[in-house]
């Protein structure tokens, strides 16, 4: 089932995502906000809106494992992770 789904207002698309694998959960204070961070700024970046998603989803399951609400993963850390876990859009 997805764990992502976005409907774009100027399209008639709808993305869903599969949910990264995570092999710890920590706090998930905070995933919410770096969803919207990486995903608004990869939007106003004007990226592919797939690639906005599975960009702010990976960066939202990568928040979980950190503890508090600065857990938003660097750079690095997400590209990493993404080399590692490619997003499946359904």
């Amino acid at each position: 089932s997805p764990s992502c789904l976005v409907s774009w207002a100027f399209s008639d698309s709808l993305f869903a995502l599969t949910a990264y694998p995570l092999e710890f959960v920590y706090d998930p204070t905070g995933a919410g906000d770096t969803f919207c961070g990486y995903f608004a700024y990869h939007l106003s970046k004007k990226e592919p809106l797939e690639e906005c998603i599975r960009i702010a989803s990976a960066a939202g399951a990568l928040a979980c494992t950190k503890v508090g609400g600065r857990s938003a993963p660097t750079a690095s850390e997400l590209k990493g992770f993404l080399a590692k876990n490619k997003g499946r859009l359904l």
